[in-house]
């Protein structure tokens, strides 16, 4: 919908992540020897590597704890501190993958940028009722995995959640599929 691609509701979503970029950034400064970001390797010894790693952490989106977003289902929960990290997880994970798929492993955010795909798939983890793969509508879909609305996930529920959701997915055109062995995903 035409709602769902308003930049302005895309940046909301990031937020928080672009007001914690500086103490990772810190971080990276205290580093030695190599560091590996999602199978890129960085010598952070060199000044370029490090600009470069920052720049690799920018281009991930992360995804926390939030409040005041609106109620889930008829519970009332407006906040998923303490039960939605594996959600959030989840989440991050998908993105990650959204991002790969539609961008290329390639792709670097920029700030003040006006990327139509990055919003849509940003869109896609709002907090609200319609969004693809927002916390209401991964809560709603926990509930046929025997999670009650406010319940933790393991990474198990999650992974079932997030290939029935995707099934729904038009846009991507991906199909999550989950391994199984002695029980687990």
């Amino acid at each position: 919908s035409a709602r769902m691609s308003d930049p302005r509701r895309s940046y909301a979503a990031a937020y928080t992540y672009e007001n914690v970029f500086e103490p990772i950034g810190d971080a990276i400064e205290g580093t030695r020897g190599d560091l590996w970001i999602l199978g890129k390797r960085f010598d952070v010894q060199q000044e370029g590597a490090r600009k470069q790693a920052r720049e690799e952490i920018k281009a991930k989106l992360w995804f926390t704890y939030r409040k005041n977003f609106r109620a889930i289902g008829g519970t009332g929960l407006t906040s998923d501190a303490g039960w939605g990290c594996t959600m959030r997880c989840g989440q991050m994970l998908l993105a990650q993958a959204l991002t790969w798929r539609h961008l290329g492993k390639d792709w670097k955010w920029r700030s003040k940028i006006d990327d139509r795909i990055y919003n849509q798939i940003l869109s896609q983890f709002l907090d609200q009722p319609d969004a693809m793969y927002s916390i209401q509508q991964i809560a709603q879909c926990g509930v046929d995995f025997n999670r009650r609305i406010g319940e933790w996930f393991g990474p198990n529920n999650m992974c079932h959640v997030i290939r029935k959701l995707s099934q729904f997915d038009d846009w991507s055109s991906v199909s999550v599929q989950v391994a199984r062995k002695s029980g687990s995903a």
